[in-house]
């Protein structure tokens, strides 16, 4: 867009320098005038692209707010999963205590 905005200057400048032909007023103002609308309309897809980038922003900012609740709800899982090993693991202590108390009293 620039490039092209950059190859239409010097044919203003040329045209708005030219004093031996008639025209080149008119030239050099149709020139300007299809310069300045698509400068126009690129200046309004920028603005639509600023808006559709905030817009993104706002929905990135809220799926890393729901990722940070759904890794710390994953951590207290596993920290109840782990917690509940331990105490399976106690447990099976407890019972293999217990049946070797058991066996030693049916001696």
């Amino acid at each position: 867009m620039k490039k092209n905005l950059l190859l239409a200057f010097p044919l203003i400048l040329l045209s708005a320098c030219n004093g031996s032909d008639s025209n080149s007023d008119k030239v050099a103002k149709s020139t300007f005038d299809a310069v300045t609308a698509e400068l126009e309309q690129a200046n309004k897809a920028k603005d639509e692209l600023t808006k559709k980038n905030q817009e993104l922003a706002g929905q990135l900012s809220t799926a890393n707010v729901t990722i940070a609740g759904l890794t710390s709800e994953r951590d207290a899982s596993l920290k109840k999963i782990a917690d509940l090993n331990s105490s399976i693991e106690a447990e099976k202590q407890n019972y293999l205590t217990l049946k070797t108390d058991y066996d030693a009293l049916q001696i």
